[in-house]
């Protein structure tokens, strides 16, 4: 195999990669490379997710073989721009102006083999599509034990809406779409989808709902599917909600940070306390510190409930907008925080 490319331009093309993440067999360190006339294809698998990454090169003889990974790209991406030769055999060469680079190989067989993705296609605006994904994936779990909030839940239709929870918060996002079904994507399928760039994307689900595969211009991810149930999310969603209290958001944030330095570090628990303003508090009784902060606020509520402070800012942050409304039932259930498309529930916490 031998061709030639310009450094920048297949390095960008590589850069979105899963190479070198599992230890289970040596070989998912390497890049698979195969050219068929001047079409270049690079693929990387970790054995749940698969990148493969489409570059134009001028092609020179045919071939295929696997590459180290983390040295390859690096030395793309340390040389100056420039056209370089590469080729491919028993070792792998890299032909610049500065010099000669020298690689070791193994063969594309030995690569693990890997189906692609047959069954309906649905195509959404990617820009929306993948800024949803970033307002609810910070709110799965990481409890192995409940798999099914490992994952984003995403359910298909005229609406697509995407859910994520892991008991103690949820965050669920609504927007335009098509399609029918409903799967849960693997949280490291939804962190490479954020690092993507495009306009559209072409989502396709194979028929035993095992695997996904997000189709881009040059670039397809294809990840395994969660295949468990989902929980009945819209249960946990308090109705009745007889409370308002709005605030400013970035003001609350700030707030939550300095409170929370002198709280418990294990609970991180802060008291919300409303009766027309808005007091926030944390202490550590254990070492003596205590501190309160009031700010202003808009409230028909007169209550006191505790917060995870790490929690609160996490969803306060994935949150847009200048001010932000708490809407409450009582201090035992949870609070329900709103914005345009977007539901974030964050659960009370029980101070003894």
């Amino acid at each position: 195999m031998k061709f030639k490319v310009n450094n920048k331009t297949l390095a960008a093309a590589m850069d979105t990669n899963v190479a070198g993440r599992s230890a289970v067999l040596a070989i998912l360190d390497d890049f698979l490379i195969e050219l068929k006339g001047n079409s270049l294809t690079i693929t990387s698998t970790d054995l749940k997710n698969t990148v493969t990454s489409r570059v134009e090169v001028v092609g020179i003889a045919d071939g295929a073989s696997c590459v180290p990974g983390a040295l390859f790209l690096s030395t793309l991406k340390q040389l100056p721009e420039q056209d370089v030769t590469i080729s491919a055999d028993i070792v792998c060469q890299i032909d610049a102006e500065q010099g000669r680079y020298k690689l070791p190989t193994n063969s594309a067989s030995d690569f693990p083999a890997y189906e692609d993705v047959d069954g309906n296609k649905v195509d959404d605006d990617w820009d929306i599509f993948r800024s949803s994904i970033s307002k609810v994936e910070f709110a799965t779990s990481r409890d192995e034990l409940r798999q099914a909030m490992t994952g984003v839940y995403v359910e298909f239709g005229d609406v697509i809406t995407m859910v994520a929870t892991d008991g103690y918060r949820l965050a669920e996002v609504t927007m335009p779409g098509a399609g029918d079904g409903a799967v849960i994507i693997s949280k490291d399928t939804c962190t490479l989808l954020k690092g993507i760039d495009s306009v559209s994307a072409t989502i396709c689900c194979s028929e035993n709902q095992k695997r996904i595969r997000f189709g881009f211009d040059n670039i397809t991810v294809t990840g395994i599917l969660i295949g468990a149930k989902f929980p009945a999310y819209k249960n946990v969603i308090p109705e009745d909600l007889l409370y308002e209290v709005k605030v400013n958001r970035k003001e609350l944030i700030g707030s939550l940070k300095r409170v929370s330095l002198f709280g418990n570090k294990q609970t991180n628990a802060v008291k919300f306390a409303m009766n027309g303003d808005f007091k926030i508090t944390a202490a550590d009784m254990d070492f003596g510190n205590e501190a309160t902060e009031t700010i202003q606020a808009q409230s028909n509520a007169e209550m006191q409930v505790w917060y995870n402070s790490r929690i609160m800012q996490e969803v306060l942050s994935v949150m847009g907008g200048e001010d932000v409304t708490f809407n409450l039932r009582n201090p035992k259930t949870a609070a329900i925080l709103k914005e345009h498309n977007s539901l974030y529930l964050v659960m009370p916490v029980v101070i003894e």
